[in-house]
């Protein structure tokens, strides 16, 4: 499996040199403006994509192993174009993505989370969001207290054991967000 880091341009004060380190990533991917929060953090992307017209901070194209730039005028976004990069370049991938919020730009965030996928997680410094296939899951409370579950497309049955909030068999409708802001209990598995 390789973990790749994707920098993108919405807000980012996650520590990413010890992002890196926790997560083992292979290497990182500078989106845009995300390449911004890499040099801010010490980390030289290997991979620089985009149209640059956000990204901020100068680069060196000796030390980036390869840069991608697109025409302003396109019909994608920078993170969806480097998605489709990811897949015909790399097999057996899980992305570590960061960045994916913006208080400037909430219709970004409204896309990124269309194009999440069963091998990627949306990391804020309070908050990541990834995608679960049918099955039984159990997760112990970790530096997030709060925990939400969502129905992506389809109904799902689910049932909450051992938190604030628990249910048992409940069918979890894709329009149906009353499974939002629950709570770990201290030192239980959920």
């Amino acid at each position: 499996m390789i973990n790749i880091g994707i920098s993108i341009g919405g807000d980012c004060s996650i520590n990413l040199k010890n992002f890196s380190d926790e997560n083992d990533i292979s290497f990182w991917i500078g989106v845009d403006h995300g390449y911004d929060h890499l040099v801010k953090n010490n980390i030289t992307p290997s991979l620089l994509v985009g149209d640059f017209d956000s990204i901020q901070s100068t680069y060196e194209k000796k030390s980036i192993d390869k840069i991608i730039q697109y025409n302003e005028k396109k019909s994608q976004t920078d993170f969806e174009l480097t998605l489709e990069y990811i897949n015909e370049h790399y097999d057996n991938t899980h992305l570590y993505v960061v960045g994916v919020l913006s208080e400037e730009r909430i219709e970004h965030f409204y896309a990124n989370l269309r194009l999440l996928k069963n091998n990627m997680t949306f990391y804020t410094d309070k908050s990541k969001i990834f995608i679960l296939n049918k099955g039984t899951y159990k997760f112990t409370s970790s530096k997030y207290k709060f925990f939400s579950c969502f129905a992506s497309k389809e109904s799902t049955i689910i049932s909450i054991n051992n938190a604030k909030y628990c249910v048992t068999n409940m069918l979890l409708e894709y329009n149906n967000i009353n499974t939002i802001s629950n709570e770990f209990l201290t030192n239980k598995e959920l």
